[in-house]
């Protein structure tokens, strides 16, 4: 077998190396780590956006590339090699793959083609005050009641990716049948309070608390 990365693969990675290259030096992330706000570099985004490597692994119906996590992967390794100050896996693969693989029509037409223009930020909100490694299958705090024409989310997520500057939010909570529904929330909807937390990469992260916040059928995440 040949496990060779192909000639379209290395493009993607000499892409972003180049891209990196010239955004990510010593120099520049000093200057961004130093003056204050959240490590991400609005500009260094845009440029991503405009080479096509947001879109990378979003398909090719929502105005992205349509590979695989391969090829998404070779330029996630350049974002680490070079330290990169944007917040490519949370929005790419804890976001976007998730709602291309589980989204409605709707979701993808109205999610996706942002992501890939650079235009939305999206993480997930996986962690609780009450998160244990040795209990995976422990019951989430967090809980959606349902109401009219939709769910009333109430609960507290930690170390949030990106929290602080993602615009959408995956986030599970429990229903009341017990079972475990996901949904995209609206970080500047009513009820959401953020809270940036300090963290010893420097990676930005905030605390999500959810005070009654109103989410619409729309806005789960599958079925």
């Amino acid at each position: 077998m040949d496990f060779a990365f192909s000639d379209e693969q290395q493009a993607f990675a000499e892409l972003a190396r180049k891209i990196f290259v010239a955004r990510c030096s010593a120099d520049q992330l000093k200057t961004l780590e130093t003056g204050g706000g959240p490590r991400f570099d609005r500009t260094l985004w845009q440029e991503l956006a405009a080479s096509g490597l947001l879109g990378i692994a979003i398909p090719e119906a929502f105005g992205g590339a349509g590979q695989g996590f391969f090829e998404l992967a070779s330029v996630i390794e350049e974002v680490g090699r070079h330290t990169a100050p944007v917040p490519l896996i949370e929005t790419l693969v804890l976001g976007a793959l998730p709602i291309a693989e589980f989204g409605s029509e709707a979701q993808k037409q109205a999610l996706l083609p942002a992501v890939a223009e650079g235009r939305l930020i999206l993480s997930a909100a996986l962690l609780e005050p009450e998160s244990d490694p040795a209990r995976p299958d422990a019951p989430l705090s967090t809980i959606a009641t349902e109401s009219k024409g939709g769910w009333r989310l109430q609960g507290h997520k930690l170390c949030v990716p990106a929290g602080q500057i993602a615009e959408r939010v995956l986030v599970p909570a429990r229903l009341a049948s017990g079972e475990v529904a996901v949904f995209v929330v609206d970080t500047a909807a009513p009820g959401v309070r953020i809270s940036p937390l300090a963290t010893t990469s420097g990676e930005p992260a905030a605390s999500l608390e959810f005070e009654d916040v109103r989410v619409t059928s729309a806005e789960r995440l599958g079925d």
